[in-house]
């Protein structure tokens, strides 16, 4: 199966939109609650709050389609700061896989994406947030010299998950 990387835009929403409810279900699904799960993607993930990311400048996002049918498959977002130095930090706000995708180094391809694209904004540093028990994660992450540097609570639904936050100096 072949696979193509490009940038996103506003007329992606819908596709990331569910592509980002089906990787959280399938990531987090076993490790959260469901009630907390539909909570959090019908409030925050919806197709509306995916086309004002994409439309706006903070953001940008890439996705990996099948060659064949354009599907999206899986996918990057990083955001930029705020402030006189909005790129001094780029944060990976999120990336994900389908999971029957991983193993094929497209989530390599998505994180060099997002570390060229910083790079080439010179941010000195990208930051990440990880669920503390997406080992799989953590460990992708770690290969790519991300480090834990705290510890935070994520509030999805009605409970609080405890959140890495990763850094890796660019």
């Amino acid at each position: 199966m072949e696979f193509r990387v490009r940038r996103c835009d506003a007329d992606d929403a819908t596709a990331i939109s569910l592509l980002c409810q089906a990787t959280i279900l399938e990531t987090y699904a076993g490790i959260a609650e469901g009630s907390d799960l539909y909570a959090y993607i019908t409030k925050d993930l919806g197709t509306d709050t995916f086309r004002e990311l994409l439309a706006s400048e903070r953001a940008c996002t890439w996705v990996v389609e099948t060659e064949i049918g354009k599907c999206a498959i899986g996918y990057a977002m990083v955001l930029s700061g705020e402030g006189d130095h909005p790129f001094s930090t780029i944060v990976l706000e999120r990336l994900y896989l389908l999971y029957r995708f991983h193993g094929l180094r497209l989530g390599k391809r998505l994180l060099e994406e997002a570390l060229a694209f910083a790079r080439t904004r010179r941010s000195g540093l990208m930051s990440l947030k990880v669920n503390a028990q997406n080992t799989q994660a953590i460990g992708f992450y770690k290969r790519f010299g991300f480090v834990t540097v705290s510890e935070e609570p994520f509030r999805a639904g009605e409970r609080d998950y405890r959140t890495l936050v990763m850094h890796l100096v660019l």
